[in-house]
């Protein structure tokens, strides 16, 4: 399942408040956690997302409200306070531990609300653009405009789950148009030469990666990944390895170096 619509914000008469719908939500987040069929959580996540819409449309929402009923669903501010991202998921009840995954990205700009939903997430490959009707699915921590090409266009750090041993972190780009959006540039730049829409790293589920924006210094400081074993299906894992490299702005590209020294900077996500 796959869904993508674009909403415009509209002023109308309502009978309950913000702050009730988001009780509300709550309450549907606590009625999944006791389901058992994946049909009846794919509906009750559905119906959380609509609420979740019907919440950025009232005219006294504050956009930068951290939901703080919802620990499920994540809130971060772009740098430039033009993009306000929610972003959550809902865990299956399958042998692999796979999940659901929702956002909502409102444009101060345009009063914009761009919809995404991914039923079937997927690990994005590195080249290509993907519209939103082809979403992958993650949670964003992390949202800064950076220039390309004479376009504004916002540097996206994110996470998601794969299964029960595996997990991915993902460096994204994503183009804000006022009729929708879409992921991948073609801005990032390995130490072979390549060139690359999007970076990702994937780890193994019981241990953390880090991966920070560092504005001041423009770049993107990660730890490096080497194989730590494998899985009960011969999957290879991975994990830091104590070392870290970055992808630094240089003229319009983030261009890839090993090694740098990111002691100052460096945050566990």
């Amino acid at each position: 399942m796959c869904l993508s619509l674009t909403f415009v914000i509209a002023q109308e008469d309502v009978e309950i408040s913000w702050q009730q719908r988001e009780a509300k939500v709550r309450e549907m987040f606590s009625e999944i956690d006791e389901m058992t069929d994946n049909d009846q959580i794919t509906r009750m996540a559905d119906s959380i997302q609509r609420e979740m819409i019907e919440i950025l449309m009232y005219e006294d929402f504050p956009f930068d409200y951290e939901f703080d009923l919802l620990p499920n669903v994540g809130c971060v501010v772009s740098d430039d306070g033009l993009l306000y991202m929610y972003s959550w998921n809902v865990p299956l009840k399958d042998q692999n531990n796979t999940s659901q995954f929702y956002a909502l990205c409102f444009n101060k700009s345009f009063g914009v609300t761009y919809v995404l939903a991914q039923g079937i997430p997927y690990v994005p490959a590195e080249k290509g653009n993907i519209e939103e009707s082809a979403w992958y699915g993650a949670m964003y921590y992390k949202i800064s405009p950076v220039q390309f090409k004479d376009n504004t266009v916002y540097l996206l750090l994110g996470y998601a789950p794969i299964d029960d041993n595996r997990q991915y972190k993902i460096i994204d780009v994503m183009t804000v148009k006022k009729n929708g959006i879409r992921f991948g540039a073609n801005m990032f730049q390995k130490a072979d030469g390549k060139k690359f829409s999007r970076i990702v790293f994937q780890y193994a589920r019981n241990v953390q990666m880090s991966l920070e924006y560092n504005l001041k210094k423009r770049r993107i400081d990660y730890d490096n990944l080497s194989p730590m074993g494998t899985d009960e299906n011969g999957n290879t894992l991975y994990g830091p390895d104590m070392s870290v490299s970055c992808f630094k702005f240089k003229k319009g590209m983030f261009v890839q170096q090993d090694n740098v020294d990111a002691r100052n900077s460096k945050k566990k996500k």
